[in-house]
């Protein structure tokens, strides 16, 4: 059977698209591996930042889908030194001898956790993400412990704003 010269036309140009999309993928997981390591940047620039546990660190996921199907997961816990214990929970009380940072301190958490660990909730968030099957490309950067919102909300020190930023500024040049 004989292709008209339409078909031909329509299957030249997907297989050019699809050269596209394989040189803008690599360029992105280039970027993704850049938000993760800006990510970690920001939140230990932030003066006010304290981390007891390093599980919030240790939460953040940077994730890359194309057309709804996982293309490479950026994880801050292979970045970043691993976490000195659980998640703490409210109901308790915690004394670090030293935390995570160094420092002697105390605290009484004030948002429930599981107690588990942040890498495993970026793993989880990973795993269990649900793209948009129809985008040609997504990047979905999380910072997934239960905590998260609550510290950027409060006190304005996870770096989640500066990384909106970067994003706004940065992310139009690597699809260019």
């Amino acid at each position: 059977m004989a292709l008209d010269n339409g078909e031909i036309l329509r299957i030249s140009i997907e297989k050019q698209l699809e050269k596209i999309y394989d040189r803008k993928e690599a360029d992105l997981k280039i970027f993704c591996d850049e938000l993760c390591e800006r990510a970690i940047d920001f939140r230990l620039s932030e003066p006010e930042g304290h981390d007891f546990t390093g599980n919030l660190l240790n939460s953040i996921a940077v994730a890359l889908y194309r057309r709804g199907k996982l293309v490479q997961a950026t994880f801050s816990s292979s970045m970043v030194p691993g976490e000195i214990g659980k998640k703490m929970t409210t109901g308790k009380f915690y004394h670090w001898k030293p935390d995570y940072t160094g420092v002697e301190r105390t605290y009484q958490p004030e948002v429930q956790t599981d107690e588990g660990y942040g890498k495993y909730d970026a793993q989880s968030f990973v795993v269990y993400y649900q793209p948009n099957p129809k985008a040609i490309f997504e990047i979905v950067c999380a910072y997934t412990v239960e905590y998260a919102s609550f510290v950027e909300m409060q006190r304005h020190t996870t770096g989640y704003l500066s990384e909106v930023e970067f994003i706004k500024v940065n992310a139009p040049k690597v699809v260019k």
